[in-house]
């Protein structure tokens, strides 16, 4: 373990806490009865809460030299990342069949599905970076972290809504800008370490997380998107 990153376990801890706020009001208070709560939304949370879980602990069996136990947790993320990913990919499906129930404008429906670009997928890649590069210790702990900043960001749009009462829009980009300058705040903070890379993997990160944020502005709502995903919704939903 770098010794710059020796108490990144607190860094996850913290994601860990604002989540836990974010979801406190629409989910966590409702036990537990969790009335309207479907099955997928439990599925997904507890598997989330694992991957959170592992966050926290990989770096602290690495610091008590727990190599085997940390490897073994590895290979179970490798059973549960699909599980997250068909997951998330359900919860997108159940929102958007609960707008079309609730008469939400259809145009706004086929838009909202553009997200799985900006968070499920770079989630995935990052932990995909992350496994491929696992012999890289420094390049293997920054794309875990990379993860680690995706997704605070579903619990940082829901402190927004729920507590701040912020308009959808304003939380879309809010969240943005903030995941934006974490990553652009790992890069310095690397940098002021002395930590020197040919590309930094949180560059790379910046990069994979950046484009499909910045297209959300463009996308969504343009003719082609809404042919493709009003397409997609008849063959799969």
């Amino acid at each position: 373990m770098e010794k710059i990153y020796k108490n990144v376990a607190y860094f996850f801890l913290i994601i860990t806490i604002i989540i836990f706020a974010g979801f406190y009001k629409t989910y966590f208070v409702l036990f537990p009865e969790f009335v309207g709560i479907k099955t997928i939304h439990h599925i997904h949370g507890f598997t989330l809460m694992l991957w959170l879980v592992l966050l926290v602990l990989q770096p602290i069996l690495i610091n008590q030299k727990q190599y085997e136990l940390h490897r073994l947790l590895g290979k179970f993320s490798y059973l549960l990342m699909p599980v997250i990913f068909v997951f998330m990919l359900l919860v997108y499906k159940n929102q958007y069949l609960r707008g079309e129930a609730n008469g939400d404008p259809h145009a706004q429906n086929l838009g909202n599905l553009f997200l799985v670009f900006t968070d499920t997928f770079p989630f995935v890649i990052f932990y995909f970076l992350a496994v491929i590069n696992k012999n890289n210790v420094a390049k293997h702990l920054r794309y875990m972290i990379s993860t680690a900043v995706i997704v605070v960001g579903p619990g940082l749009g829901r402190i927004f809504l729920i507590w701040l009462g912020m308009e959808y829009m304003s939380i879309i980009i809010t969240v943005s800008v903030i995941l934006f300058f974490a990553f652009i705040g790992l890069i310095a903070y690397d940098r002021w370490s002395g930590k020197r890379f040919k590309i930094n993997p949180f560059t790379i990160a910046l990069i994979i997380f950046l484009v499909p944020n910045l297209l959300t502005l463009f996308i969504p709502q343009s003719a082609w998107w809404q042919e493709i995903a009003g397409w997609f919704v008849k063959g799969f939903f």
